[in-house]
């Protein structure tokens, strides 16, 4: 991700700052490809606040999507028994 992308998709550069939890000096001290530790960081925040996640940064995938839509409950990943119920 650049940092150009998560400015953009944060409207500036404080509003990046203070969703990562930083002070927004350290937004013009990033590089211009932001480290993966930033850019989980930044992917992270959006993902709370309920922004967009751009189709690259998602790797593809769209995560912003309901997952009742795919039939999953939203518990992933828990045991289910033969059924399919819930134990």
């Amino acid at each position: 991700m650049t940092k150009a992308e998560a400015i953009r998709m944060f409207g500036s550069k404080k509003a990046l700052a203070d969703a990562m939890g930083v002070h927004r000096s350290l937004i013009s001290k990033l590089p211009d490809e932001l480290p993966t530790k930033y850019s989980d960081r930044v992917t992270g925040a959006a993902i709370r606040l309920g922004h967009v996640i751009p189709r690259p940064v998602a790797g593809g995938r769209q995560l912003e999507r309901d997952p009742a839509e795919d039939g999953h409950s939203g518990t992933v990943g828990a045991p289910r028994t033969p059924s399919g119920s819930m134990s």
